[in-house]
């Protein structure tokens, strides 16, 4: 598939020293987030494909980027093995997803559910 994609992980991972999911790594996945706006603003000119690969988005950030369709798993995150993640951490991700998808229907934009990969 031709296109091109903005995966936040990969993003956030290529600024760490340590090996990705080790901590939270605030500082490499604040700056991925800065640079996605860039990206969404100007993806577009280099192709007409462009994917963003992001795990709970916040409302605002789907209002920025104005996607023209939303792709959301509909699994339960298995946050167990990660020492960092604690329920609120869980919590705070499916508020956010339920978010995003009363935005999508509230903006007819088309939400394509998919089991997530645990």
């Amino acid at each position: 598939m031709d296109g091109i994609a903005y995966d936040l992980d990969a993003i956030a991972g290529a600024f760490r020293l340590r090996e990705p999911h080790q901590e939270r790594h605030t500082g490499s996945r604040r700056m991925a987030n800065a640079l996605m706006k860039a990206f969404a603003q100007r993806a577009l000119t280099y192709s007409p494909r462009v994917f963003i690969i992001r795990t709970a988005p916040a409302v605002d950030e789907v209002a920025e980027i104005k996607p023209d369709r939303m792709v959301i798993c509909t699994g339960v995150y298995d946050i167990r093995r990660r020492n960092d993640f604690k329920d609120y951490d869980r919590l705070a991700m499916e508020k956010r997803i339920e978010d995003a998808k009363k935005w999508c229907e509230l903006n007819s934009v088309p939400v394509i559910l998919i089991p997530a990969r645990v």
